[in-house]
């Protein structure tokens, strides 16, 4: 069905031959256009959802000899702009524009080239450095990491190693090519081992899904745990899929009851695989039929320590070391220098335990939230909402509420203080969430909104959780 096509997508195909000529073009078009400042520090944004032309035109973005930044196009115009400032960019590659004038046309088919405004100190890269990639974490802005080209081929290579990749393979991707998921497991492996790599364009529905998994016959399925919870729903019974083998999940922990349906109703096991956006994927297990679950073993580049907890029978920290580590991040001088320990290990912020050589995650310490398999940041939430006039006061946290077929989902939560009520025009939970809304990208609007006179706080000033949980509702539990 697929021929020798490297790249499938709904707007174009390409063999391996067409898509290194599409991405040699782009390249001399970026050359001529992109108006470096300097032609040995040319930094160019990709901003589009995935597409064959987003692979073509990463693909051209190196062959110009540029540092490529990939940037989720979620994102809100104000924030991206943030990051092309503060990383000092001097072009990007977008499929909307975002408010930006004047485009100039790149000859890949719904990308446009934008010019950057001119930043004359504009943050050194490492002198490694070949891809950008970015991570909200727990920082209030998306933090950009550097890697350098060794780093990211270790990623891969690890991979296709844990992974069996081959030529044979075909790889259905709804992941965006911008997050660890898709880049770490699809899009760079695919490339080098010669598999065909599938990018949908549409909303990822369930019913969308299913059709895609019946008119491909993937034998690699990539998609984070929201896709997985939907088609493990009543009444969606997947197609017979005989030849899929490996079935990708991450980001967020998968629901064991997802896992457990679909296992048993679909004969589909799925890998949970642990990474990070700062190292690169750690562990995997290809062929996860163990009911206890787990996060697999660690690749052939990757060394886990899980630190001693002082409790005796709970679990502990986990740091990493990889070869497929990033380097330092751009944006934030000195801060992931100082999350590494005098032995070179990443210090995650997850916590678990190693049973054997099998990872399992028990949770994270710290702020971080996932939503869907994105990173929000409770603080950068936090600040958007206090910039609402009305709003004198803010805590946000996650809950987990029900999701139906016994399951449970992450949503975000926040509860409000007022200093007064207007007269007449009480501030609403609509009025708060519009107000999110054009500050923050969608993932990051919190699906709950509680207004109050008072946050139940301790003396100390730190919110009380459960009095905040009994207010927000009998069915969220942080």
């Amino acid at each position: 069905m697929t021929g020798n096509f490297a790249v499938v997508g709904s707007s174009a195909q390409y063999t391996s031959a067409e898509l290194l000529h599409t991405a040699r073009t782009f390249s001399a078009v970026l050359g001529s256009q992109g108006s470096p400042r300097d032609p040995y520090d040319f930094r160019v944004g990709l901003i589009a959802k995935n597409s064959p032309e987003y692979v073509a035109a990463f693909l051209g973005i190196l062959l110009a000899g540029a540092v490529p930044f990939l940037i989720d196009p979620n994102l809100r115009p104000g924030q991206i702009a943030d990051l092309l400032e503060s990383c000092g960019l001097d072009s990007y590659v977008s499929d909307s524009g975002h408010g930006a004038n004047p485009q100039l046309a790149t000859g890949l088919s719904g990308l446009d080239l934008v010019r950057c405004a001119d930043r004359p100190d504009r943050p050194s890269l490492a002198p490694t450095t070949e891809v950008c990639r970015f991570t909200s974490g727990s920082t209030r802005t998306a933090a950009c990491i550097e890697f350098s080209g060794q780093a990211v081929l270790n990623a891969a290579q690890g991979w296709i190693t844990a992974s069996g990749l081959s030529s044979h393979d075909r790889v259905l991707c709804f992941a965006g090519g911008y997050n660890g998921l898709a880049f770490n497991t699809s899009f760079v492996p695919s490339l080098l081992v010669g598999a065909t790599l599938f990018l949908p364009h549409a909303l990822p529905s369930a019913a969308y899904v299913r059709r895609k998994l019946e008119q491909i016959q993937p034998t690699v399925l990539v998609g984070f745990p929201a896709i997985y919870d939907a088609l493990s729903k009543p009444g969606r019974k997947l197609p017979p899929l005989d030849e899929l083998r490996l079935s990708l999940s991450s980001a967020a922990q998968l629901a064991e009851q997802t896992r457990a349906t679909l296992a048993s109703r679909d004969r589909l096991n799925i890998s949970d695989y642990y990474g990070l956006a700062e190292t690169g994927p750690l562990t995997l297990d290809p062929r996860p039929t163990d009911p206890a679950g787990g996060q697999g073993r660690p690749l052939d580049h990757v060394n886990i320590s899980v630190v001693e907890p002082e409790v005796h029978g709970a679990d502990g920290d986990i740091l990493v070391r990889s070869t497929s580590m990033g380097t330092r991040y751009l944006n934030y001088p000195g801060l992931f220098e100082q999350r590494l320990t005098a032995e070179g290990y990443y210090i995650t912020g997850d916590q678990g335990r190693l049973v054997g050589e099998v990872l399992f995650l028990s949770g994270r310490k710290g702020r971080g939230i996932n939503v869907g398999g994105k990173k929000v940041s409770a603080e950068e939430v936090r600040s958007a909402l206090l910039r609402h006039t009305d709003v004198t006061d803010a805590h946000v946290l996650a809950l987990n509420v029900p999701n139906g077929n016994d399951t449970h989902r992450t949503i975000l939560a926040a509860i409000l203080s007022v200093e007064a009520q207007r007269e007449g025009a009480p501030l609403s939970a609509e009025g708060v969430r519009a107000h999110a809304a054009a500050l923050l990208a969608a993932h990051q609007v919190p699906e709950r909104i509680l207004v109050v006179e008072n946050i139940p706080r301790s003396g100390s000033g730190k919110p009380q959780i459960q009095e905040i949980l009994a207010l927000l509702g009998p069915d969220g539990q942080s």
